[in-house]
């Protein structure tokens, strides 16, 4: 009896090792995958900062332009 118990629970023990190791892997692939994301939102983040700023520098030189030929 103190055998099967025993089996069992090294049983138990082993299902509890796969389902920990597998829920770090999945861990690890989120934080992966929100590192990949988090990179990507800041190049686009800065390719619109740095379409507006040139935006801004055309609107001025064009305004600027305007006032000259007034």
């Amino acid at each position: 009896m103190n055998a099967a118990v025993e089996e069992r629970l090294a049983a138990i023990d082993a299902k509890r090792a796969r389902a920990l190791k597998a829920a770090e892997e999945r861990a690890e692939a989120a934080i992966r995958d929100r590192d990949a994301l988090a990179a990507e939102l800041a190049a686009a983040m800065r390719a619109v900062n740095e379409a507006r700023d040139a935006q801004d520098a055309k609107d001025t030189a064009d305004a600027e332009e305007t006032e000259h030929t007034q």
